[in-house]
């Protein structure tokens, strides 16, 4: 299989990792202008025009703002192409995006990690059976200081503390917004607030609040912020015969019935963060072997970066 990755980030070192732990036959050309990054084993170029033709898989982990241009520059020379989340960072690159591959048959894929971790996969099985009953609310929740995300690194000079890059914790974290869409459905209003409001050096918002709603009545709520200095990340569904509730790091799912009384039905102390990445990319390449579409494709994606511009266009 010959992949194409462009960019060698913490991303596209951890997905070129994990893609080689799948497939033994990966003949990997990788994209990185920094040639600071450039290590022994994979073959660098700085550019995609050094890059060549017809590959197998291209794998996008560039810098969200160059997602466009680097699709652009690749549509027509690779047949199946996995996209980092998210798929671009204003409506512009979405657009830019859409028209080139919209005549393409290319088979895509937008990274949504979450979609296969356990205690979420046990929460979507759980709202699938009825064991709730009828969704009515929910609240999905993700916090962490963001000077603790990468901590040998100046949080100012990240991508997420500018706008251009495509920074700031909506985008960030359209991992929330991904997984409440992958089990609620797509909502039919969405209302939005959000703002600098911590001591952050950044140009972007630190903190967001937004309100969903679904065809079937349910509401929830999803909160994010770069500024609680405990990680926090999880989601608590309200029922008409119970609730749920699932937590990350640790990973756990336990459920209330009516008569009161927990059950716990996933837990994990200690999980394997790189297991959901792993089981994502395999997922992708037996989508390919077999003929599939995989989940989230760049219609699906798109459709959920909307939602994501437009809570940052309501401020």
């Amino acid at each position: 299989m010959k992949l194409l990755l462009c960019g060698f980030g913490s991303i596209g070192r951890r997905h070129l990792a994990n893609a080689r732990s799948l497939r033994a036959d990966l003949d990997v050309t990788v994209v990185e202008p920094d040639r600071a990054r450039w290590t022994d084993g994979p073959r660098f170029v700085a550019t995609i025009a050094d890059a060549g033709d017809d590959f197998d898989v291209a794998m996008i982990c560039s810098p969200t703002a160059a997602h466009a241009a680097d699709i652009e520059a690749i549509a027509g020379r690779a047949r199946a192409l996995f996209i980092e989340k998210p798929l671009a960072h204003d409506r512009s690159g979405l657009a830019a995006i859409r028209r080139v591959l919209s005549d393409r048959d290319a088979t895509t894929m937008v990274g949504a990690n979450y979609r296969f971790e356990a205690g979420l996969l046990a929460v979507r099985e759980l709202l699938a059976t009825g064991a709730i009953g009828k969704p009515l609310s929910f609240r999905a929740e993700f916090g962490q200081w963001l000077p603790s995300w990468r901590p040998t690194t100046d949080y100012r000079q990240g991508y997420a503390a500018r706008r251009a890059t495509g920074g700031g914790i909506i985008l960030d974290r359209i991992h929330e917004l991904d997984y409440v869409t992958w089990l609620f459905g797509a909502p039919v209003k969405l209302s939005a607030m959000s703002g600098r409001l911590g001591p952050l050096e950044i140009e972007t918002e630190d903190t967001a609040e937004i309100l969903l709603r679904f065809p079937t009545g349910t509401i929830g709520s999803v909160h994010v912020d770069y500024l609680q200095r405990e990680y926090t990340c999880g989601l608590k569904v309200v029922g008409d015969r119970g609730s749920l509730e699932w937590r990350f790091k640790p990973s756990s799912v336990r459920v209330l019935d009516e008569a009161g009384s927990w059950r716990v039905v996933h837990d994990d102390p200690a999980p394997d963060v790189n297991a959901m990445y792993v089981a994502e990319l395999r997922h992708f390449f037996d989508a390919i072997e077999h003929g599939r579409a995989p989940t989230n494709g760049v219609v699906e994606a798109a459709r959920t970066l909307e939602l994501a511009l437009g809570a940052l266009e309501q401020g």
